[in-house]
């Protein structure tokens, strides 16, 4: 027999008559294929390793294991059922239920030949680990709160809850539909819309006036409550709260103030001469008319204007004394009221003399009769024919032709006292 491994092979040696027996020991291998695959060609108990039974010697065979896969290149080159080991775990590929030892079962696995890959959320080929949009919804993983969710992208508020599904995006406590700055937890109202959030503007309502001195930051039309009652001086009839109507208050934001009489810029309250008519206002009885400063008979009526200023029953422009309430007359013009002047008409005789005589003591021409001439009127003279009078009288030889006459006199004189009476005085 030689290597052919057909047992009914025969060699036919009668033709030289000797015939070289190409193996030797019978084993069905030449003796040349012994010789080159290193078994003994003379022990048919020694043959060459043939792992596949192809009658090629592993030596010569480079697929030992005829499972298709060249030795060099099976990591199993004696197990037809294995030829790689990805992970080098020394488990072939076909058994190893983890071929890259990621922990991952090849079943489960992705990518079970890829350590570092196992799972491709998205479908896109590209392993989660190495991709960078794991998801496939369009936005980078860095930036993508949701990155294994291709619904939800946005967190802003980090509860957990997409911003999609959301109700309170900011986490503000500002629900979104009326929250100015939804993705904003600083923001969420901009009274003047003029695209700055009232916590960063600093004049929320736009009137021109920075919010630490406004009043009302959040009404335009408002700015200032000068009397601090809740309602804006623009709106307000009494600014300063004073109880005058700012249309007739002509300080209406000084309540201590609300006329200027005089027109000087001073208020009245704080004017020592609110009428400005150079009378302080102590010592003016009108302060508030400046036609007026005094009322001498206090009649509420100012001088200027009253017929009467002393309130005697004389009018002014009748009485010799219109600020002399005692006084009125001035008879004789020396001055003095007739109430006070002992001599009312200036004619030398006092009025009680006058009085007592029977004269007029408002009329100058009118004076006691004194017949005798010895200083006591007739009315009042016992004897009006004194005898040292009569004597100087030598020379009236009428009286005396006429005898009794002085007698007749002097009774006249009486009479005319009589009927003249008392002095009315106006």
């Amino acid at each position: 027999m030689s290597g052919t491994g057909d047992e009914n092979y025969t060699v036919d040696c009668g033709a030289s008559g000797y015939y070289a027996d190409s193996d030797d020991d019978g084993d069905d291998w030449s003796d040349e294929e012994e010789m080159t695959c290193g078994s003994d060609s003379l022990n048919n108990t020694s043959m060459p390793d043939d792992f596949d039974g192809d009658w090629l010697c592993d030596i010569l065979d480079n697929d030992s294991d005829n499972d298709g896969i060249e030795d060099s290149l099976d990591a199993f080159p004696y197990d037809p059922t294995e030829s790689d080991d990805y992970d080098g775990d020394g488990i072939g590929d076909n058994a190893d239920s983890d071929d890259d030892n990621d922990n991952v079962s090849d079943i489960d696995d992705e990518f079970p030949y890829d350590a570092n890959e196992s799972a491709d959320l998205d479908g896109d080929g590209e392993g989660d680990n190495a991709d960078n949009d794991t998801d496939g919804d369009g936005v980078p993983n860095d930036v993508d709160s949701f990155p294994t969710d291709d619904e939800a992208s946005t967190d802003t508020d980090n509860d957990g809850i997409d911003d999609e599904a959301d109700t309170d995006d900011d986490g503000d406590g500002i629900p979104d539909v009326v929250d100015w700055a939804p993705l904003d937890a600083t923001e969420s109202v901009d009274s003047d819309n003029d695209g700055t959030g009232d916590n960063a503007d600093t004049d929320d309502d736009d009137d021109s006036v920075e919010d630490g001195m406004d009043a009302f930051p959040l009404d335009s039309s408002e700015y200032s409550d000068l009397d601090m009652d809740g309602i804006g001086d623009n709106a307000d009839p009494d600014d300063d709260n004073d109880g005058i109507p700012d249309g007739n208050d002509l300080f209406p934001e000084d309540s201590s103030e609300s006329r200027d009489l005089d027109g000087d810029g001073l208020g009245d309250n704080s004017d020592p001469d609110r009428d400005g008519d150079g009378v302080s206002n102590a010592d003016d009885v009108f302060p508030d008319n400046s036609a007026e400063q005094v009322d001498l008979d206090m009649d509420g009526i100012g001088d200027e204007s009253d017929v009467d200023d002393d309130g005697d029953g004389d009018l002014d422009e009748f009485d010799a004394f219109p600020i002399d309430s005692a006084e009125w007359d001035d008879t004789d013009g020396d001055g003095i009221g007739n109430n006070a002047d002992p001599d009312d008409d200036g004619d030398s005789y006092s009025d009680v003399e006058e009085d007592q005589c029977g004269s007029d003591s408002l009329n100058v021409n009118s004076v006691p009769s004194d017949y005798d001439g010895d200083g006591i009127c007739d009315a009042e003279d016992s004897d009006v024919s004194n005898s040292d009078v009569l004597d100087n009288q030598d020379d009236l030889g009428w009286s005396n032709a006429v005898p009794g006459f002085p007698a007749l006199f002097a009774g006249i004189a009486l009479v005319g006292a009589a009927l003249i009476g008392r002095r009315q005085d106006d």
